[in-house]
């Protein structure tokens, strides 16, 4: 879309350029006018114009002050003078601003027509030589990149001869130097796990030249790239260490990083310790992996230094047959205060020992799981419909990346344990109480839900569905069963009869009564006081 502001304080002049102007064959596609040269500006903040078509000689701001101040925002903007004055200075102007025409009035249609068309035509031709050359530069930018994460990752080869490599640092167009002191930081994302593959990878695509720029904000010397799709490689010309100056550079680092997240991964920084030359960058990087496995216990979204970790591997941070019996006990006594201070101690001792076998620790949780649901059921109660409960609860811990939120997930399934446990306890308490009271009150004919739940001083609605959840069956089917099972009972007595009886158990109609009973016990009552009672 070409887009053009006139700009002519003669309003008839104005007015007739726009009515009769054939744009649209020119080939300018939006067309707005201004008053002044205020004005155009104003709208040129919006439209942004490809073309200006201005007058010289206006108020407020003359033709040549626009498209001064225009030329320094829009540079590739056509400009095409207008004046009734043959004044030389103004045409010293225009040639200074590299103006496109300059049309003396009255205008002459031809003119316009051909002056216009020229601009539309070298606008057009430099846009598209434009978005060429920028094609081609994003071209070399990404053959450049390749270069930059192959060299990164070759670094960090135990055989690599970095020497050897002298022509892959020219073609990533960095200095080759040997003698110098090196460190390798490494930036592990956490993605969200609700991304898809191929989100990731859009993600990373656009990352990858991001990074790049802000690293070149930071340091003078760096050669980087993705390891994988988790991990990218950063080898600075620099001796880090954890002191203020790096570690502010490194945050700034990561919250430029983070800054690009939208919501999709969490980045922690690990730095190696400083190796001199080229060749000692594969020691760098795994100590820089061994700081980043560290985010299992001090979180994400940090910078980890390798020379700030404490020896690890202190203590015994696995539960032993003891402590796996106190945990049941404890699930079974109904101890949660216990149980969850239980749980703490043991966080803490592997918070404090930092195992770095952080599989182990994982493997140790899902043991803690398992017999947790394992007692729910014991108990009568499910924290999960999931019917492959290992996978399920695998799947749920194996995508959380620190101590922290495993031992948070444990803590909160115990809390729904005890929860669930109380609430099944006072509903049998509940369900007892209804069913005692329909056991009393069976005879009587207007039994119905709205007595049994004002009885209870609960709602209708909630009786029902509480009463289904908890027994399986309706309170009108279980109404049934109590006067079903208290007429058999009568049925012993051959002295009365079926009507007395209905009524003895709440029905007032002998046929109703015996069309339920046929239903429950697949025979009519006398059929059944025949059989069972002679």
């Amino acid at each position: 879309m070409i887009k053009l502001i006139l700009v002519e304080d003669e309003r008839a002049t104005r007015e007739g350029l726009l009515k009769h102007t054939p744009w649209n064959q020119i080939g300018i596609d939006r067309v707005e006018d201004a008053r002044n040269g205020v004005e155009a500006l104003e709208k040129a903040e919006w439209l942004e114009p490809d073309i200006i078509l201005t007058d010289v000689s206006m108020p407020r701001m003359d033709g040549i002050q626009l498209a001064t101040r225009l030329r320094e925002k829009y540079p590739q903007c056509k400009i095409i003078f207008l004046s009734g004055y043959s004044d030389k200075e103004y045409l010293k102007s225009a040639i200074k601003l590299n103006a496109l025409n300059y049309i003396e009035k009255p205008i002459d249609e031809n003119e316009l027509i051909v002056t216009l068309s020229k601009a539309v035509v070298q606008y057009k031709s430099e846009r598209d030589q434009k978005a060429k050359d920028d094609r081609m530069q994003d071209q070399v930018r990404r053959n450049t990149d390749l270069v930059r994460q192959k060299l990164a990752v070759e670094l960090i080869k135990s055989d690599v001869d970095p020497a050897e490599l002298r022509g892959t640092f020219e073609d990533a167009g960095v200095e080759y130097r040997a003698d110098r002191y090196y460190t390798t930081a490494v930036v592990k994302f956490n993605w969200n796990r609700a991304l898809t593959h191929n989100e990731k990878e859009s993600c990373r695509s656009l990352l990858s030249s991001k990074i790049y720029s802000i690293l070149g904000e930071l340091a003078d010397w760096f050669v980087a790239g993705f390891l994988d799709s988790e991990l990218y490689l950063v080898h600075f010309k620099e001796r880090i260490q954890a002191v203020q100056h790096w570690e502010g550079k490194l945050n700034v680092l990561r919250e430029k990083i983070m800054a690009e997240s939208e919501g999709n991964f969490a980045a922690t920084i690990g730095v190696g310790l400083p190796v001199y030359g080229l060749v000692g960058l594969k020691n760098s990087f795994n100590l820089a992996m061994k700081a980043i496995q560290m985010q299992f216990y001090e979180g994400v979204n940090t910078i980890i230094f390798s020379n700030g970790l404490s020896a690890r591997e202190s203590g015994n941070p696995l539960p032993d047959d003891a402590f796996l019996a106190a945990f049941g006990e404890y699930l079974g006594g109904d101890k949660r205060k216990e149980a969850l201070l239980l749980l703490n101690d043991y966080y803490s001792g592997l918070a404090a020992s930092k195992v770095s076998d952080n599989g182990m620790i994982r493997n140790r949780y899902l043991k803690l799981l398992f017999d947790l649901h394992s007692m729910a059921k014991k108990r009568g109660i499910r924290l999960t419909d999931e019917e492959d409960l290992y996978g399920y609860l695998w799947r749920s811990i194996s995508g959380m990346d620190t101590l922290e939120k495993i031992h948070l997930y444990l803590v909160d399934q115990v809390e729904v344990f005890f929860k669930l446990v109380e609430d099944k306890e006072a509903y049998g308490r509940n369900v007892y109480e209804i069913m005692k009271f329909i056991q009393h009150q069976y005879p009587n004919q207007k039994l119905s839900v709205k007595l049994i739940a004002e009885s209870q001083n609960f709602s209708e609605s909630y009786l029902c569905t509480f009463f289904k959840k908890i027994t399986g069956k309706t309170l009108n089917d279980y109404i049934t069963e109590v006067r079903i099972e208290k007429s058999k009972e009568l049925l012993k007595d051959r002295n009365l009869k079926i009507y007395e009886i209905a009524k003895k158990v709440g029905y007032d109609n002998e046929n109703y009564f015996a069309k339920v009973f046929r239903k429950y016990e697949n025979a009519s009552p006398s059929e059944f006081r025949e059989r069972f009672f002679l």
